[in-house]
């Protein structure tokens, strides 16, 4: 996860640890609730693609 930006990170921190809805998100970053699902859209893939990225070069350190 540290391969993520701040900026993700703390979105996805908010999101699902502090489980905060996109209005509430909206507010904390004073953006609107639209650009939260967006930037948390891009977080989630941006999360996704790390996660498959590490699981890969497990797999392949273990042959």
């Amino acid at each position: 996860m540290l391969t993520l930006r701040l900026s993700e990170r703390e979105l996805l921190y908010m999101a699902y640890w502090e489980d905060l809805t996109g209005k509430e998100i909206a507010e904390v970053l004073g953006i609107s609730p639209a650009a939260v699902w967006v930037r948390l859209s891009r977080a989630r893939e941006s999360l996704r693609n790390a996660l498959l990225a590490s699981s890969t070069v497990r797999r392949g350190d273990d042959g």
